[in-house]
């Protein structure tokens, strides 16, 4: 971790200190809750280089994640 960044704050984070973290990563997990009435945690994992991908440009305010594989790939 970057010194003086607490990882429970991502909010503090800026894209170089992002890029940082991610280049050591191998995957990246997520936690999340089902949408049917049993309110799983579930684990959501996608790939460091797709989150690094995303923040190139620092044009990107937000991330859309997802179980289901891209059809476009």
């Amino acid at each position: 971790m970057p010194p003086g960044v607490p990882f429970h704050n991502p909010l503090l984070y800026n894209q170089q200190q992002l890029q940082q973290i991610l280049a050591n990563l191998e995957k990246i997990a997520f936690l999340k809750l089902s949408h049917d009435s049993s309110s799983q945690l579930l684990e959501v994992e996608i790939s460091a280089d797709t989150v690094a991908a995303s923040l190139v440009g620092g044009h990107t305010h937000h991330l859309h994640l997802s179980t289901e594989e891209d059809p476009a790939q």
